[in-house]
C-alpha cells in the first residue's frame, strides 16, 4: 500500500488507471449528494490487489507483479450538496434585496486581493473556491485535474510558493499549472492532455463531470 504521493514510481498504465479509480470514486460520490472537498494526492490511498494478468515476470521488468487500486480517503471537508444549496438560496434570496449582493464567479476582472480560504487545500483548489465559492462537484473535478498533473509531472502543484502566493497567481492572476511534457513515445499523450487540460478549465462549466473524466482516462489507458 501507500499513498498516491508516491505515484511517480507507479507504471505509466498503472498511473492513468489510478487517476481513473479517483475519479470514478469521486463520481460516486457526486451522484450521492456529496463533494469530497479536499482532494489531494495525500488524500488518495493505493491499495495492493491482484498481479497484472500477463505471462511476464512483470509488467515493468522489475519482478513486482504487484498491481494497486486508488481509494479516496478524509472526508473531513466533504459537503452535502442539497444542504449546501439550500443554504445558498436563503442567502440569495436574502441579498436579493440589497445592491450590494455579491456577483457569481467571472473568469474576468478579478478582485485586488483574496483571503485565505480558511479550510482546504489552496493548492487544489480552483478559482472559485479561493473567491469564497462553496465546494462542488465541479471543484472536485478541478482538484482531479492537479492531482492527475501530479502524478504526470511527479512533482507538487506550485513547489515552492506559500499560500496566499497560490492564491494570488491562481485567483488573481489567472495563471494555470503547465501542462508536464509527455513521455516520449508514449500513446495516448494528446488525449490525456485534453483530460488534464478540462479538468483544470478556469471556467467550472467547462469541466467534465467526473464519470465522464474517469471514462477518458480508461480509455487513454487502454491505448498503452
Amino acid at each position: 500500500g501507500g499513498r498516491l504521493i508516491e505515484a511517480h514510481a507507479l507504471r505509466r498504465t498503472e498511473r492513468r488507471q489510478r487517476a481513473a479509480d479517483v475519479a470514478d470514486a469521486l463520481a460516486w460520490l457526486h451522484s450521492r449528494g456529496v463533494s469530497h472537498g479536499d482532494l489531494t494526492c495525500s488524500n488518495v490511498l493505493l491499495s495492493t490487489c491482484c498481479a497484472p494478468d500477463d505471462d511476464d515476470e512483470s509488467a515493468d521488468g522489475t519482478g513486482d507483479r504487484r498491481a494497486f487500486r486508488a481509494k479516496v480517503s478524509d472526508f473531513g471537508l466533504a459537503h452535502d450538496l442539497a444542504a449546501d444549496a439550500a443554504a445558498t438560496s436563503a442567502v440569495t434570496s436574502a441579498a436579493s434585496a440589497s445592491t450590494s449582493s455579491a456577483s457569481s464567479f467571472s473568469t474576468s476582472s478579478p478582485s485586488s486581493s483574496l483571503p485565505l480560504p480558511p479550510h482546504g487545500t489552496v493548492t487544489h483548489m480552483p478559482p472559485e473556491r479561493l473567491a469564497g465559492g462553496a465546494p462542488s462537484p465541479e471543484a472536485d473535478v478541478f482538484s482531479l485535474g492537479v492531482v492527475l498533473w501530479s502524478m504526470l509531472a511527479a512533482s507538487k502543484p506550485w513547489a515552492g510558493l506559500s499560500a496566499p502566493q497560490v492564491v494570488r497567481r491562481v485567483g488573481i492572476e489567472g495563471l494555470s499549472l503547465p501542462v508536464p511534457p509527455p513521455p516520449d513515445g508514449c500513446a495516448g499523450n494528446d488525449e490525456l492532455e485534453a483530460v488534464l487540460r478540462s479538468c483544470l478549465e478556469r471556467d467550472p462549466r467547462r469541466r467534465p463531470g467526473a464519470e465522464e473524466a474517469a471514462r477518458r482516462l480508461r480509455e487513454v489507458a487502454r491505448k498503452l
